[in-house]
């Protein structure tokens, strides 16, 4: 049973990364509801936000190694309308689970934010950035550490990692990391999603997040939430 996911189905603001796994809380949750593990989305591809590629990327991902999305029109429409993606897990709860294709290892990944280009709040302070670099190399001195980024800002170095800009070997470390540093960007929504997952996942979002766009599990207690606001407090560390 495939479904067709228009922008009518969950608004008309496009989807991206963090929606993709949101998406698939919804997936999952009616195919429980339903008893049927075979039910998919079909994605009109207008709806994919296109403006980095990384979200047609990352769908085609997705596709390739899950069974979540089908690549061909269905014949059913959910029986909603311009229902926000986000308000529906708070009715349904979060029971996404997406099965990791990767072994993990003794490898640390920091997912920062820099660019975002609505709810700016979301980027990281450089204070804030290279606190926890320097953090990350003092408390875990044997992991493997890698900052996993699209484009380095200028003038930044990371003392302590490698840096990695493909966002496909980005996706497969952040699979393999035994410990999991993000800011609130759809990669944090796949590392609290997946199943295993990271051992620790650490989370600094700005004082100003909205609650049910966390990352999933966190209010059940699967992670550790810090906040930051521009005047940040150094005591997290």
């Amino acid at each position: 049973m495939i479904y067709n996911i228009t922008n009518v189905t969950f608004g008309e603001y496009g989807i991206r990364n963090g929606d993709m796994i949101a998406m698939i809380n919804v997936l999952q949750w009616l195919r429980r509801k339903h008893s049927n593990p075979n039910i998919k989305f079909y994605i009109t591809p207008e709806i994919i936000i296109s403006d980095t590629g990384y979200h047609q990327k990352f769908f085609d991902f997705l596709c390739e190694n899950y069974d979540y999305f089908s690549l061909t029109p269905g014949e059913y429409y959910l029986p909603y309308e311009h229902i926000m993606l986000w308000d529906f897990r708070d009715n349904i709860g979060d029971v996404v689970e997406i099965p990791n294709l990767q072994q993990q290892q003794m490898k640390l990944v920091v997912f920062p934010i820099f660019d975002a280009q609505y709810n700016t709040l979301r980027n990281w302070p450089l204070a804030l950035f290279m606190n926890i670099l320097e953090f990350c190399c003092q408390q875990y001195p044997d992991h493997e550490r890698i900052v996993c980024i699209k484009d380095l800002p200028k003038d930044i170095t990371c003392p302590g990692f490698t840096v990695s800009t493909d966002f496909i070997s980005n996706v497969t470390h952040l699979m393999q990391s035994d410990v999991y540093v993000g800011g609130d960007t759809g990669m944090s929504h796949l590392a609290s999603a997946l199943s295993p997952g990271p051992r620790e996942l650490v989370y600094f979002y700005t004082c100003r997040g909205m609650i049910h766009t966390l990352p999933f599990y966190l209010i059940q207690g699967k992670g550790i939430l810090n906040t930051y606001s521009s005047q940040y407090n150094l005591d997290i560390f």
